[in-house]
């Protein structure tokens, strides 16, 4: 750029300065959908400890397994988790990308969203794997041992629920609304 004539020195610069602006909007726009993801993820935890487990729990344990069986059969949870997990890894992993204008700190609160969700991803593989098919699934359990996994599925959800909370916060940290 230094031998270039002044008249092409300035569309250079105006160049660059659109392709910022542009990376800008981009990183906003990804920002926004990372924020939407992790909020459905978020309350959907939110849902299910509030619903499920008053109704899991509350009398007799083995009849309301079986009703809930019946339920989630023809509408299974999974379908509403599993397409907003997509968007979310995506969504973090564009604003960390090499021509995202974020500043290090900024990234750092995307980093630390994106870290407590894949632990959230790590509880929600157990928790499919280790409790909802045997006892949802499958319904191998009954009883006292399907009450304990029941007990244990809503203790491991509160971690599902505060944790993505918190790096919804950490992403709602980036967000400046600008009063002009």
């Amino acid at each position: 750029m230094l031998h270039l004539p002044l008249h092409r020195k300035i569309s250079v610069l105006k160049l660059e300065i659109m392709n910022h602006q542009l990376n800008k909007k981009k990183d906003y726009n990804w920002l926004i959908i990372a924020i939407l993801a992790i909020s459905a993820l978020t309350f959907g935890e939110l849902f299910e400890q509030v619903v499920f487990v008053p109704n899991w729990l509350i009398g007799n344990v083995d009849e309301n397994m079986e009703h809930f069986r019946k339920f989630k059969h023809t509408a299974d949870p999974g379908m509403f988790y599993f397409p907003i997990t997509i968007i979310t890894i995506i969504a973090h992993l564009m604003l960390l990308r090499k021509v995202s204008v974020l500043t290090s700190i900024q990234k750092k609160a995307v980093k630390i969203s994106l870290t407590l969700f894949a632990i959230v991803f790590a509880l929600t593989i157990y928790v499919i794997v280790m409790i909802n098919i045997p006892v949802i699934d499958n319904g191998i359990l009954a009883g006292e041992a399907q009450k304990a996994k029941i007990q244990l599925w809503a203790v491991l959800n509160v971690f599902r629920f505060v944790l993505p909370a918190y790096g919804l916060y950490q992403l709602l940290s980036l967000v400046k609304l600008d009063a002009k």
